[in-house]
């Protein structure tokens, strides 16, 4: 049965993520990309996860799969995947101009999600 999502901690215009609202763990994160591609990463195939903030981002190693998370205050984010929380994951391209009030404000920000193997 497909559950609810509720909103990130911003909730504005450039939600980068969407927890679950109504069950203690997730089935699967959903990767939707700027493009209108949508891939998920179910958590029963989540082998390890990474929060690296010197490469700005999350690596979650799947089974025969890498997804990395690019973009700015992301360690809430990663909290919340290791929670199995969250439910899905947004790519955003926002201007160049944006991104130093995004980092300043701390509101979570995507700015490329990379998915490599099948």
């Amino acid at each position: 049965m497909r559950r609810s999502l509720g909103t990130s901690l911003d909730g504005g215009e450039l939600t980068a993520f969407r927890t679950f609202c109504d069950r203690p763990l997730g089935f699967a994160i959903n990767f939707k990309f700027e493009n209108g591609h949508r891939r998920a990463l179910a958590y029963a195939d989540l082998v390890g996860a990474e929060y690296n903030p010197d490469l700005g981002g999350i690596i979650l190693e799947g089974i025969a799969k890498r997804v990395t998370v690019l973009g700015l205050n992301l360690e809430g984010l990663y909290e919340q995947i290791l929670d199995h929380d969250v439910g899905e994951v947004t790519e955003k391209h926002a201007p160049e101009h944006l991104m130093a009030e995004i980092a300043k404000t701390g509101t979570p920000y995507i700015r490329q999600i990379l998915w490599e193997g099948t």
